[in-house]
C-alpha cells in the first residue's frame, strides 16, 4: 500500500512531529510511506523515522493566491510521482480544507484532525469584525472538512465539537515507550513542556505562578521547549517578581529525564487537540493539572481522580489545587498511580493497530 502524509513540517519538537514520526515509521513496516512537507520542513528532523520513508518538499512563497497556486502545482507534482492510494492529510491551514478539490490524482483522502476547532495562534481583538472573521473561518473548517473521504479524530469530545458523524474513525494518539521508572515525587519542580505560542498559554502559566509564590517561595518551575519568543517570557516573569523561581528552557530529546526529576505537570494552555505531553508525564507517575480547554485535556484527565480539571481561565482555582499538590505528597502519589494505570491503553501496538484496520477498511472502498 502506497500511503502519503502531508503536513508542513515534520522537524520541529511539537507533537504533531513526534507522533508523525511514531505512526509513520510503524506503518513503514508493512507500506510503502512518503511523506511531504513545505519550505524545508523535513530537514535536521529531531525525531527518528523508518529508512524506507521518503520525503518531499514544496517551496511555497508568495501573496495569498500565488502560494495557493505554487501549493497546487507541487503538491500534484508530489502526488502523481508517488501515485498514492490513500493520502493522510496533517495540517490544520486553511489551504488542507481545499486539498479535495486540489488533488487530480483519484485516491482516498483523510484529513487528520489534530486540534480544536476553535484553535488560534493569536489572540482576537475584540470587535466585531474580528469576531466576524474567525467565526467564518471556524464555519469553513467544519463544512470544507466534510468533502474529505474519511475524517479521523483524537477523541470523541473532538468529534463532538466539530459535530461530524459519518465517515469518521477515533483514533488517540499513541504514546511510543512507556517508562518503567517513575518520579519520586520529591522534588519541589513543576514542569510545563511546550513551545511559546498563544494557544500554548505560557503567559497564563507565570501568572498563575505568580500567585502561587506569594504562599510557596520552596518550588521551582521548569518550563522545556521554548525555542523562540523566550525574552517575551524573562520579561513577563520579570514584571511578576518571579524570574528567581523560573527556569525557561529549550526543547530536549531527553524529556523523559526532565518528567522523572518534576512532581507535578502543568497544562495552561488556550487550547489543544490530544496532548501527548500528558500521557508521557503520567507514564513517569506526575499528577497533572490543566485547564479545561477545548478539547484534549478533559480527554486525558478525571479531575480529583488523576490530577485536577480547572474551569478555563480560572487562575486563582489553578493556583489553589497546585498549592494544595505541594503542600500534600501523598496526594500526588495516588494522582499519579492512578495515572500512570490509563496509559496503557495508548501503547503504540494497539494504536497503531487501529490505524491498519482504517487503511484496510477505507482502501476498500471506492473513490
Amino acid at each position: 500500500m502506497k500511503i502519503l502524509y502531508i503536513t508542513p513540517k515534520a522537524n520541529d519538537y511539537g507533537g504533531v512531529a513526534k507522533i508523525l514520526s511514531v505512526k509513520a515509521s510503524a506503518l513503514a513496516q508493512n507500506h510503502q510511506v512518503y511523506i511531504a512537507t513545505q519550505n524545508n520542513g523535513w530537514q535536521n528532523a529531531p525525531y527518528k523515522y523508518n529508512a524506507s520513508i521518503q520525503f518531499f518538499d514544496m517551496v511555497l512563497y508568495g501573496n495569498k493566491i500565488s502560494f495557493l497556486y505554487r501549493y497546487h502545482k507541487a503538491l500534484n507534482n508530489i502526488v502523481n510521482t508517488v501515485k498514492p492510494d490513500l493520502i493522510f492529510v496533517s495540517d490544520n491551514g486553511l489551504k488542507a480544507y481545499l486539498i479535495p478539490f486540489l488533488v487530480t490524482h483519484k485516491c482516498q483522502l483523510v484529513f487528520e484532525v489534530r486540534g480544536s476547532l476553535y484553535n488560534e495562534i493569536t489572540s482576537i481583538a475584540p470587535n466585531r469584525i474580528n469576531q466576524l472573521f474567525h467565526n467564518l473561518k471556524y464555519f469553513y473548517r467544519r463544512k470544507f472538512v466534510k468533502f474529505y473521504n474519511y475524517i479521523v479524530f483524537l477523541s470523541k469530545e473532538s468529534q463532538e465539537e466539530w459535530g461530524i458523524k459519518k465517515k469518521t474513525f477515533i483514533i488517540p494518539n499513541p504514546i511510543e515507550n512507556i517508562t518503567q521508572t517513575v518520579t519520586s515525587l520529591d522534588e519541589k519542580i513543576a514542569i510545563c513542556v511546550a513551545r511559546n505560542s498563544y494557544e500554548k498559554g505560557l503567559d497564563r502559566l507565570l501568572d498563575i505562578w505568580q500567585l502561587v509564590q506569594k504562599e510557596n517561595k520552596e518550588w521551582k518551575l521548569k518550563i522545556i521547549g521554548v525555542s523562540e519568543n523566550r525574552e517575551a517570557l524573562i520579561e513577563h516573569a520579570i514584571r511578576n517578581d518571579i524570574a528567581h523561581s523560573i527556569e525557561i528552557l529549550p526543547p530536549t530529546n531527553d524529556i523523559i529525564q526532565e518528567y522523572l526529576n518534576a512532581s507535578i505537570y502543568l497544562m495552561p494552555s488556550r487550547s489543544e487537540g490530544f496532548p501527548n505531553v500528558l500521557l508521557e508525564a503520567q507514564s513517569c507517575g506526575l499528577p497533572l493539572i490543566s485547564y479545561n480547554c477545548p478539547i484534549g485535556p478533559k480527554s486525558m484527565i478525571i479531575d480529583s481522580e488523576n490530577g485536577f480539571l480547572i474551569p478555563d481561565g480560572d487562575k486563582n482555582e489553578f493556583a489553589k489545587k497546585l498549592l494544595l499538590l505541594m503542600q500534600d505528597k501523598n496526594l500526588r502519589v495516588q494522582m499519579g498511580k492512578s495515572g500512570r494505570t490509563k496509559i496503557f491503553e495508548y501503547e503504540k501496538e494497539k494504536i497503531i493497530e487501529k490505524w491498519e484496520k482504517l487503511i484496510q477498511e477505507v482502501t476498500k472502498s471506492k473513490v
